[in-house]
Order: C-alpha cells, then sequence, then structure tokens
C-alpha cells in the first residue's frame, strides 16, 4: 500500500480553522470505475454464452467490491467532516461505529501540496480502543498529481487479511488492489485478487478493462486453471469485448503447465439475448453457429496470446 499520513500526527495538528475544500470529496473514486457489462437478467437457459457468464460473474465480483468502497467513500464525504485544517492539508471523517460493531471506522484524506498528490485511507480499530496507534488501514488510495473531478489517475487496495484480524463478522481474506484512471468519458483499470477467499475457493486472478459509459468495454482476464485435474495449473486468458446493446465476443487460449508450448483456444460470440450465436475450438474441433453473427467478426487476444 502507499504510504499514508500517519494517524499518531492527527491529534497534534491544530483545530479546524474553516470549512474543508470540496476537492477533498472530489478527488476520491467514483462509479466510472464499475464495470458496464450488459445484463442478461434472469436469463438462464442453455443458450447463454459461456463466456459471457464468465465476464458477467467476473465484473459482479469486482462491482461488488468497487461499489462496497466507492458507496462507503461517498456516503461519508456527503457529510461534513469530523475535523479539517487547509494549512494541514488533511480532512477526517470519524471516527463512528453502531452498537453492534466489534470496530471503530475512520476516513482520512490528505493532500501533499508539494507533490500534488492526495492519499486517503479507510481505516480502523477495536472498538474499545483509544490508542491511536492502533488504527490500521483497510481500504488505503492515491490519486496522482493534476487530479480533478473528471479525470485522475489514482490506486487503492483492500486488505480483507487486516479486517479480518480486527472484526470476527469479516469472512474474506487476501486483498484486492487496483491502480486506474477516470476520464470524461470513460475509465481503464488493472488490477488483481492475491489469495483472495470470500469463504469458498481462493482465487488468484488479474484483468484488465477498458470501457466507455453506455458505448463498447473490453476486458482481459488471466487466472490458473488446472484444465487436466491433475494439480498442475495452466494459464487461461479471455479477452472480451462487447457493446452497449450487450451483444459482444470471447477470444479466449490456454497455455503452460502440461500443455508446455501448445495453445488450446476457443472463440465464442452472443448476441444482444446474451445466447451463443457462434462457438470454435482447436482442441474439440467444435464449431457452431455462424461466424458472420459475430459483433466482432476478427479474433483479439490479450498481448499474451497466441
Amino acid at each position: 500500500m502507499h504510504a499514508l499520513l500517519p494517524l499518531a500526527l492527527l491529534a497534534a495538528l491544530p483545530a479546524c480553522t474553516g470549512p474543508v475544500p470540496a476537492q477533498y470529496a472530489r478527488v476520491l473514486p467514483d462509479d466510472r470505475l464499475e464495470v458496464n457489462l450488459p445484463e442478461a437478467g434472469a436469463r438462464r437457459d442453455e443458450d447463454v454464452s459461456q463466456y459471457y457468464l464468465m465476464t458477467r460473474q467476473v465484473t459482479d465480483g469486482v462491482n461488488g467490491l468497487i461499489g462496497g468502497v466507492l458507496g462507503t467513500v461517498d456516503q461519508i464525504t456527503e457529510l461534513p467532516p469530523s475535523w479539517s485544517n487547509d494549512e494541514a492539508a488533511t480532512a477526517v471523517w470519524g471516527p463512528w461505529s453502531q452498537p453492534l460493531d466489534a470496530v471503530q471506522t475512520l476516513l482520512t484524506v490528505h493532500h501533499d501540496l508539494d507533490a500534488d498528490t492526495w492519499t486517503w485511507a479507510i481505516v480502523e480499530r477495536p472498538k474499545a480502543s483509544t490508542h491511536d496507534a492502533d488504527w490500521v488501514p483497510i481500504v488505503a488510495g492515491q490519486v496522482d498529481a493534476g487530479a480533478t473531478e473528471v479525470s485522475s489517475s489514482e490506486f487503492f487496495a483492500i486488505d480483507f487479511d487486516q479486517a479480518a484480524a480486527l472484526d470476527p463478522a469479516q469472512t474474506a481474506s487476501g486483498t484486492f488492489a487496483t491502480e486506474y484512471s477516470l476520464f470524461p468519458d470513460g475509465a481503464e483499470a488493472t488490477a488483481g485478487f492475491q489469495d483472495y477467499s470470500d469463504g469458498n475457493q481462493t482465487v488468484n486472478a488479474y484483468y484488465h478493462y477498458a470501457q466507455v459509459p453506455a458505448s463498447v468495454g473490453q476486458m482481459d482476464l488471466a487466472f490458473p486453471l488446472d484444465v487436466n485435474g491433475n494439480g498442475t495449473d495452466e494459464s487461461e486468458y479471455v479477452r472480451s469485448r462487447w457493446v452497449d446493446t450487450g451483444a459482444g465476443r470471447a477470444d479466449a487460449y490456454v497455455t503452460g503447465g502440461d500443455l508446455g508450448s501448445l495453445v488450446a483456444n476457443a472463440t465464442e460470440c452472443w448476441d444482444t439475448s446474451f445466447a451463443s450465436v457462434y462457438y470454435t475450438d482447436n482442441f474439440g474441433g467444435t464449431t457452431t453457429g455462424d461466424p458472420n453473427a459475430c459483433v466482432y467478426d476478427q479474433p483479439d487476444y490479450t498481448d499474451e496470446g497466441p
């Protein structure tokens, strides 16, 4: 995680001298960071594209994590800060807790005036604690120099292990981190899950996406996959692309592990109802549907692709 303003210094800072500048809230991430893949609703019939469903499940998981952070930050910063000081270039919201919470929570935002960077963190400590040294960052982020409300490059990470160590109600483990850029007309992000688990399987995965809201989007996925079930992982890479109608295409390949230098690849296209309209692979000899029905007529693989 990026360096944060030492929380022990907060107690030594002078008292609030005035209202907090609006940019403290404006530079924080917003919902442009969420992936806008169109949804298939309640449809579950056999015709639904399996690669669409994979992309949907990943984006739902990513959006759930990102949306939780965005929603928390947005709700907090709609309220006046508990403490702020222009000279210290710092604003603090909290601490707060609910009756059954095991922890206190606090949001800090600090502007490094020399570097023109912003650091922010959601931190927690045991509910009974009164010691500044006990504050632990659960979510930590940095906003690069030159950020505005409409354009910025940023970073944040979520440490689920730290959260679970403080709060027995938190069952997720591992970490999630993302670097991203927000533009007036969209967003681009790279992120990864490291030993992440929600109580079921453990996930180590990478994704990259670029999108224009209500227009086109693209997501690359990379993750280990034991295709033979013998304990040796291969690597699967998937590039999904879609347009605002929901129609899309995925080009995937698996390599490494038992496959060595061999590459198994597959392509699937889906239409506006998310039904598979074309599928082909080079390992099972399977081809169904019509390639002319694909919204994108040519394959496009990740940078590591064949």
